[in-house]
């Protein structure tokens, strides 16, 4: 991951925050049903990056992180299959551009 700050201390602190070890978070999504308690998250995938910036970056440095939903491009559409493939390609690429 590459951090980068004008303030070298703001940046040392975030790149403490995201050091490569197992973070504990109090999710209940990813509990088994019926089950209470805190997990850990190994690094190196998109759970433990949110976990991270969620709970260790404001601990660590006392900044927020915010999580913005993207614009979802595409998809499936079982309803434009009176389309030909090359025409549902080309419908959504033309989409991704604007």
């Amino acid at each position: 991951m590459v951090v980068e700050s004008d303030d070298p201390d703001l940046k040392a602190s975030i790149e403490r925050a995201f050091r490569p070890v197992p973070v504990v978070v109090d999710d209940p999504a990813l509990r088994y049903p019926g089950t209470r308690g805190e997990s850990v998250l190994q690094p190196g995938d998109l759970e433990w990056f949110r976990a991270v910036a969620q709970v260790r970056v404001p601990a660590v440095t006392g900044l927020v992180a915010r999580s913005v939903p993207g614009a979802t491009v595409g998809g499936y559409d079982p309803a434009a299959n009176y389309r030909r493939f090359s025409e549902q390609i080309e419908r959504l690429e033309s989409r991704s551009t604007e």
